[in-house]
């Protein structure tokens, strides 16, 4: 009696732009590298932080405008001031990466 062989593990990474040797990563649900796995998780868990952090300061500022008497256009019109959603998307995205930038110097960890 003979045994089918088992699949095989490992296959090109989805991402690399050179095929790279990758393992499935269901979490994921992709094929990747072990860097391209690491990227991807660690930005997802920047989103997450981000959001977390950021969403009680931006509803209690959305709040508080609400209460002073402005609408949720004019909130709207403030955030897109803020990103620079009124540009086009190449200076939107310098504009953004100029600010974060900024801001990561702001508000370094304390050594």
């Amino acid at each position: 009696m003979t045994r089918a062989a088992p699949a095989p593990l490992w296959a090109p990474c989805e991402l690399s732009s050179k095929p790279r040797a990758a393992l499935p990563v269901p979490a994921l649900d992709s094929v990747l590298s072990p860097a391209w796995a690491a990227r991807l998780i660690l930005k997802d868990a920047a989103q997450d932080h981000l959001r977390d952090l950021a969403g009680p300061t931006v509803g209690a500022w959305a709040a508080y405008w609400q209460g002073a008497g402005l609408s949720l256009a004019d909130l709207h019109e403030a955030c897109d001031m803020l990103t620079g959603a009124w540009m086009n998307e190449r200076a939107q995205r310098a504009h953004t990466r100029a600010h974060l930038r900024r801001l990561a110097q702001q508000h370094r960890a304390p050594a």
